[in-house]
């Protein structure tokens, strides 16, 4: 096996080619006064070009047996879920997921707060083993639980999560 590279104009490309295939190429080559390059090129555009010429994959193997599907993954009991509301938009949302972000991106974010002191991600709602969490994503304003400012605290039906000039309060779903 002999490696050959072909350039396009872009950047070389490299493949391995049978020596006896590479002799014909350069004694053709030759014959044509052209360079391989060339001729690879032109070969490989009509192989592409007529769907006559192309040779018949191989056919893929067989499994002596049809694949047993792997056991399904145990469903882990959710340890409750719970909805935020936006009061000053009269939004409310359920949380129903395990990481529920919320920021100024609706791109990046599952609820969306159009405001200049909301970062892109500002904080994540958390389910852990031990229920829910409020966790502040390095945002520039921060995040406050109940009137004090928290990176990374456990909420509960009734808290007060301040983003921003924005007030969520935490409900019962």
């Amino acid at each position: 096996m002999t490696a050959m590279s072909i350039r396009d104009g872009r950047r070389p490309r490299s493949f391995l080619i049978r020596d006896d295939l590479v002799g014909a190429f350069e004694a053709r080559a030759t014959e044509l006064s052209c360079s391989v390059d060339w001729l690879l090129g032109e070969a490989m555009k009509r192989l592409l070009a007529d769907r006559t010429l192309a040779p018949a994959p191989p056919p893929l193997p067989r499994p002596s047996r049809p694949p047993v599907p792997p056991p399904p993954l145990p469903r882990r009991k959710p340890t409750g879920s719970f909805a935020i509301a936006l009061r000053t938009a009269d939004l409310r949302v359920v949380v129903d997921r395990d990481r529920f972000v919320i920021g100024r991106s609706a791109r990046d974010a599952q609820l969306a707060i159009r405001d200049g002191n909301v970062s892109r991600q500002h904080a994540m709602i958390e389910r852990g083993p031990d229920g829910w969490m409020v966790v502040d994503m390095a945002s520039t304003n921060g995040v406050q639980l109940n009137g004090a400012r928290v990176t990374r605290a456990p909420i509960r039906i009734g808290d007060v999560i301040g983003i921003g000039p924005f007030t969520i309060l935490v409900e019962r779903a």
